[in-house]
């Protein structure tokens, strides 16, 4: 059964800060618990949860502040409606998350590099912004009625 009411959520009652990749366990039972209040398909939870993971990930890896830009740890918030999710990670480091820029070597063990194709095939829509402040991932997720 779905619930009618939007669950806006994000701890610090505006945002979900990740200050390392423990707390990636934390945020995963938040985001669980709030698709469980508006009975959304596990399968579809799955897709989100494996995409919400792997956008932080990246935040983790490569958009910790720079000592000259403050101490800020990259940010998650999100919205999770009855027909509808909406996920927001934020960095806030001038280096750049790209897709991957040399093809890829079939002979050589994979070093990662795959996140931002997992996350297109994952979810409906993924929109990444750089700006001089960070990187800002946005992930969409419909949820048909179920």
């Amino acid at each position: 059964m779905q619930e009618a009411s939007i669950v806006e959520r994000g701890q610090d009652d505006d945002h979900f800060s990740l200050t390392d990749r423990s707390a990636l366990g934390h945020l995963r039972r938040e985001i669980r618990d709030d698709f469980d209040r508006v009975g959304a398909d596990p399968s579809l939870v799955f897709e989100c949860l494996v995409s919400v993971t792997e956008a932080c990930t990246n935040a983790l890896k490569h958009g910790q502040s720079d000592a000259e830009s403050g101490d800020h740890d990259p940010q998650v918030t999100w919205t999770i409606e009855p027909e509808s999710a909406l996920f927001t990670v934020r960095d806030f480091s001038a280096r750049r998350w790209s897709d991957r820029r040399k093809p890829i070597d079939l002979t050589q063990p994979a070093a990662g590099g795959y996140g931002i194709e997992l996350m297109r095939k994952l979810m409906d829509e993924v929109s990444i912004e750089i700006d001089s402040e960070g990187t800002t991932v946005i992930l969409t997720k419909r949820l048909p009625p179920t």
